[in-house]
């Protein structure tokens, strides 16, 4: 399954406590996760342009 991760930052504690450890469950279980940080909420919508390519599009939480 290609699964798109879209969140605001690597160093956000939201990523490290919760996303980076599901990238890592997923990654082992043969999964091919695609992490994006992207800070901007316009930023994020280009991204999401991308998304049709995905099995499934993680987003953790959107601030705007």
């Amino acid at each position: 399954m290609k699964i798109l991760v879209l969140a605001k930052s690597a160093e956000d504690p939201a990523t490290r406590y919760r996303v980076s450890p599901l990238i890592e469950q997923l990654t082992r279980r043969g999964d091919v996760v695609v992490a994006c940080f992207e800070p901007g909420f316009f930023s994020q919508l280009r991204v999401l342009a991308t998304a049709a390519k995905f099995d499934l599009v993680f987003i953790p939480r959107i601030q705007i």
